[in-house]
């Protein structure tokens, strides 16, 4: 009679187990899974507001101007990391400077970069509206060449990475080799001129601040000038220059672009 008493309270245990898996079934609440990110447009510019908020420079690294990082740094504070790292000897594979707001960090360039691979690709493989995809996938493009543009100008030839990288897709090479300085600028500005006109003009209200056509076209054109300059233009290439000039007239003529007359004008516009 006991082992029948045990086995009857044993299988309404189990029973009562069955019932409540549902309720055992706790939804984790310290994290968003893939379909509900990418389900919602609101959710979705979670994840690309984020990536604004990875370009914000550190407070401590603004002031880092270039001569920090030479034998003028003699002359600078000793908080500042030019000072402390090159002006004491202190540099080491360890602790190398990473200049004004990271451009120097190679790492961090690319963690920013594959942030916007992934949000290009699973924006493009959701059900969210055209006109979402139009406007934010070309947002990522920008800060992508954003982020390319500073490796461009610190490093010139670097791989060029498109895609998420992914350790389980064998169709995915992990490991890429380093493009030429002349191939990652054409990518850049091939990717701005290609983003440009589906950007509006100007952005306003809860989105002042994203990426515009005229910011597209400004960094298109000051590649350009880059470009065309003595750092990349030895041989002074007039039509390097002539393509910048073009490119930044095309700006200005959209109401983009508006040059002041001059330093002068500036200061006193101000007053």
């Amino acid at each position: 009679m006991k082992s029948k008493i045990t086995y009857i309270g044993l299988f309404i245990c189990m029973a009562l187990m069955g019932g409540c898996s549902d309720f055992l079934e706790v939804e984790n609440r310290n994290s968003v899974t893939d379909n509900v990110l990418w389900s919602e447009e609101s959710n979705a510019d979670l994840f690309l507001n984020d990536m604004h908020n990875d370009l914000l420079p550190d407070v401590n690294k603004v002031t880092q101007h270039l001569d920090q990082f030479s034998d003028n740094s003699d002359v600078g504070t000793n908080w500042m990391a030019g000072y402390a790292n090159i002006g004491n000897a202190q540099i080491t594979p360890e602790n190398c400077p990473k200049g004004f707001s990271d451009v120097w960090d190679w790492e961090g360039a690319y963690k920013k970069i594959r942030k916007c691979n992934v949000f290009i690709k699973k924006v493009t493989e959701s059900t969210l509206s055209d006109s979402y995809k139009q406007y934010r996938i070309s947002e990522a493009r920008f800060l992508r060449a954003f982020v390319y543009h500073w490796l461009w100008m610190t490093y010139g030839g670097v791989p060029l990475i498109a895609v998420p990288l992914d350790n389980q897709n064998a169709d995915i090479p992990l490991e890429n080799p380093r493009a030429m300085a002349q191939e990652t600028f054409d990518f850049i500005v091939s990717e701005l001129g290609e983003i440009a006109p589906l950007l509006n003009d100007t952005e306003t209200g809860d989105n002042a601040g994203r990426a515009t056509k005229g910011a597209a076209l400004t960094l298109k054109g000051w590649c350009e000038l880059y470009h065309a300059s003595a750092q990349r233009n030895p041989e002074n290439d007039i039509e390097r220059w002539k393509v910048a000039a073009k490119n930044l007239q095309i700006g200005d003529g959209n109401g983009c672009l508006q040059l002041g007359a001059g330093f002068r004008c500036i200061v006193y516009d101000q007053q």
